[in-house]
């Protein structure tokens, strides 16, 4: 997993301490410490601080809204990526089950 120091995601999304401390008191950011004491977020949170900034100021949500807004966002795509997987795991399952049975040629092709 990748990190981003959480000072430099803060600046780079342009929100005010207060908004930061909102979404850390209902536990949307989930600062790490260092060894050098700056706490780091996963770059995925910075993600969710752009979406969070522009929800709370171009589209007037407040913090409880953004909230919910970013649970389903998150769901949508742990929900998006089981969905890749379960359809790869199904193309894997197609091509094996054609190959036993002599309908797919080894480099998966068809025969002919």
């Amino acid at each position: 997993m990748r990190y981003v120091r959480l000072a430099e995601a803060i600046r780079r999304c342009g929100l005010s301490a207060e908004v930061i401390e909102d979404l850390l008191s209902v536990e949307l950011l989930h600062p790490r410490p260092t060894l050098d004491a700056e706490p780091v977020i996963p770059v995925e949170e910075e993600d969710d601080l752009r979406v969070a900034r522009l929800l709370l100021d171009e589209m007037g949500v407040n913090v409880e809204g953004v909230e919910i807004i970013l649970h389903m966002r998150r769901r949508q795509v742990q929900m998006q990526r089981e969905l890749d997987e379960l359809v790869s795991a199904l193309k894997d399952e197609l091509r094996t089950r054609l190959r036993d049975a002599a309908l797919l040629g080894p480099r998966g092709l068809l025969p002919g």
